[in-house]
């Protein structure tokens, strides 16, 4: 039966008789001995786990605070005094399944999951996401505290069991983050990252598919990108100099030797496609030995622009090593050795 927020049952009602406050139809829900099954037609989403939103269609964000409040577009589940990642997935797993389930989040062809991963809800948010996903997972850097390492590793580790494609992104490259959009201006640090991060959602079935065939090559789930954002012929000699330089700024380190597959995204006039077309082809050549499959998508700049040559190039790589994210793994082992020492 429906309740009110003192806890007093009802019968459909607006307000409580007893004591006069609404129903709250929404925690009656969860008294139910069967949870509803909602079947949503909902074809993207895209789940922002303890950073701020950037406006894109779908959005919902997951935070944490000191009062509940459950929107469909947000999703604030109350502080858990000391709590570690371990005690917020103990606790609130089963509720925010059932979240999850009345907003129809994994009835969604498409999925983008952006998570802080030091945030303790980024584990259990990794759980409950079932296919068809594509998680962001920004990284904390070495010197960071244990604990938040532990958390890192333990989203990590969540997201590698689902084995959808995983980009992960270290914090301190988007800090530092500076790039100029044709529609826009200069962005910088996570604003100006997310601009980039529309992309991906513009071209996800593309994007997608490029991750799938690469895990077919039994190819670890985890791509790093790098990128140039608002290139321009007025600085760069040439195209060849160009893609010398998408190479730095990667989103984590990696070994060059262990790349298998490479997918970029173009977006750039028309008059530059094919130049793009033909350094990219000998970028391949010239850097990657071990090349199983490379692909690429051109998208027209067509917006009238401050800068008429104006690009924009992301590259994927499919690896077969990641040896750059050990620091995670060596972190939680020192975590659970403190906590069998003090048991």
């Amino acid at each position: 039966m429906p309740i009110c927020k003192n806890g007093h049952e009802m019968d459909l009602i607006e307000r409580c008789p007893i004591c006069g406050q609404p129903i709250d139809y929404y925690a009656s829900l969860f008294e139910l001995t069967e949870f509803p099954k909602l079947q949503y037609k909902l074809n993207d989403t895209i789940i922002f786990v303890g950073i701020q939103p950037y406006k894109l269609p779908n959005s919902l964000f997951i935070g944490i605070d000191e009062k509940e409040k459950i929107e469909k577009d947000k999703i604030i589940l109350e502080l858990i005094s000391g709590g570690t990642w371990r005690e917020y997935y103990d606790q609130y797993k089963e509720k925010l399944g059932k979240i999850f389930d009345l907003l129809g989040i994994n009835n969604a062809k498409r999925k983008i999951i952006i998570l802080d991963s030091i945030n303790p809800l980024s584990p259990l948010v990794v759980s409950l996401i079932n296919s068809n996903a594509i998680f962001i997972i920004i990284l904390p850097a070495e010197n960071e505290p244990l604990m938040h390492l532990d958390t890192a590793y333990a989203t990590v580790s969540e997201a590698m069991k689902k084995k959808e494609p995983i980009i992960p992104v270290m914090r301190t490259l988007i800090e530092k983050f500076r790039g100029f959009y044709y529609d826009f201006g200069i962005s910088y640090g996570i604003e100006g990252f997310m601009r980039m991060i529309t992309y991906f959602y513009e071209n996800y079935d593309k994007l997608y598919n490029f991750f799938k065939i690469s895990l077919k090559f039994n190819l670890k789930p985890i791509f790093p990108f790098s990128y140039i954002i608002g290139g321009t012929m007025l600085v760069f000699k040439d195209m060849e100099s160009v893609f010398d330089l998408i190479g730095v700024q990667k989103t984590i380190d990696f070994d060059i030797s262990n790349v298998n597959t490479l997918f970029l995204i173009c977006i750039s006039p028309k008059e530059l496609k094919e130049q793009i077309e033909k350094q990219y082809k000998l970028f391949v050549l010239k850097k990657f030995k071990n090349i199983i499959y490379n692909d690429m998508i051109y998208i027209e700049n067509k917006t009238i622009k401050v800068v008429n040559d104006i690009f924009n190039l992301i590259m994927f790589y499919g690896i077969s090593e990641i040896g750059t994210l050990d620091y995670l793994s060596k972190a939680h082992e020192l975590i659970i050795k403190k906590v069998v020492q003090n048991a």
